[in-house]
């Protein structure tokens, strides 16, 4: 069997752990396949190069259509925030062209919960887009667990949304397949900041102010280092958060930020994902605002406090019933935040993750299964 996965390949190192998880997957639901090609979505994005930019036209169904799978996802590629596009999303196809393809198609892992604000006409265009995909007999849809299901429902009700199955992201089928060591002095907690996410003003977005946030997550690492005798390392996901982690270590004295903190590098690919996320692997705690951070450190089985500059990461956390996870972000979070961080430090680490991989273990068959039942259904 071969297969065409288009999905974000570069931009992303959490879109590459949860490529691996997807492929993790695959391998228990299709071990007949002997090849997957990578098309990358970025291409296709209104902002992308002219010299680069490509269409879901005409060639794009030709080349679909020598596959014998082709997969959209995992990502928030159902945002329908995106104008001008077909559907209002990413997945800038028109019903024509997506009717011309032969091909079984799979959208896995992907969500719609727009964290940018969204023209009238979108929300037309998309459950135009839902429908038609819902009652296709080539389509199988399968949305991950970051509140996109509830989104649905709120916004085009209870029958649509009831007619889509949610899963756990791919990213929870994911580990590290080595483990790097940062060369800390101390044992360090790992901390992801973003700083694209800290400025979205959507219905789905925190909106936060983005000194309090700095303030507040400068005050958090200046306690993990001086109360609590551990270092910290900052994870970027993307090339921004390096703009975060300036505006922090900015408000920190000059000491601590030479002795006592690190900053992991920016690069991406499968090679790249398991590095970058071997140093959460090996960190006693993580603090993340990107939903990956939270997604894979949790399925590592690490103790893990979600940020959430967006509200994905509540509704992930809620969705597999740990909702003490996770802290709102409001004015003076930091005093929040710094006790749940001395509590999950005095616990015990071996009990913690044996508790959360229990937990886990049942949810990630339950999505194995609704992967099989979705395959079958379009696979013949």
């Amino acid at each position: 069997m071969r297969v065409l996965h288009v999905a974000s390949f570069k931009g992303n190192i959490g879109d590459n752990a949860s490529h691996k998880g997807f492929y993790n997957v695959l391998k228990k639901v299709l071990p007949n396949i002997v090849e997957i090609e990578q098309m990358e979505i970025r291409s296709y994005y209104k902002n992308s190069p002219p010299e680069e930019r490509r269409f879901f036209d005409e060639s794009f169904v030709n080349h679909a259509n020598k596959f014998d799978l082709l997969v959209f996802g995992g990502g928030g590629f159902l945002d329908y925030w995106v104008s001008p596009s077909e559907t209002g999303t990413t997945i800038d196809i028109s019903i024509e062209k997506l009717s011309q393809i032969n091909t079984p198609i799979l959208i896995s892992s992907v969500g719609c919960t727009p964290n940018k604000i969204i023209p009238v006409e979108n929300k037309i265009k998309f459950e135009r887009f839902l429908n038609y995909v819902l009652a296709s007999k080539n389509i199988s849809l399968l949305l991950r667990n970051d509140g996109s299901v509830q989104h649905l429902e709120r916004e085009f009700g209870k029958e649509l949304a009831s007619s889509v199955t949610m899963i756990l992201d791919n990213g929870f089928h994911y580990v590290p397949e080595f483990a790097f060591q940062i060369p800390t002095q101390r044992k360090y907690v790992a901390i992801n900041v973003s700083y694209d996410q800290s400025n979205m003003r959507g219905p789905e977005a925190a909106c936060i102010d983005t000194n309090v946030y700095y303030n507040e997550l400068a005050k958090t690492v200046k306690n993990i280092i001086k109360s609590q005798g551990l270092d910290v390392c900052f994870v970027p996901h993307i090339h921004e958060d390096y703009k975060a982690i300036a505006q922090i270590t900015s408000l920190l004295e000059d000491f601590l930020v030479r002795n006592h903190i690190a900053i992991a590098p920016y690069f991406q690919g499968s090679g790249a994902v398991d590095f970058i996320f071997s140093i959460y692997q090996n960190s006693e705690l993580i603090v993340g605002t990107r939903y990956h951070t939270n997604v894979c450190g949790t399925a590592m089985g690490i103790k893990t406090i979600g940020l959430p500059l967006l509200n994905r990461i509540k509704q992930m956390y809620d969705s597999i019933d740990m909702p003490e996870s996770y802290i709102i972000l409001t004015e003076g979070f930091s005093s929040v935040l710094i006790k749940k961080i001395k509590v999950l430090i005095s616990e015990n680490v071996d009990e913690y993750r044996r508790e959360v991989l229990e937990k886990l273990s049942v949810q990630k068959a339950i999505s194995i299964n609704h992967y099989k039942a979705a395959l079958n259904k379009i696979i013949h």
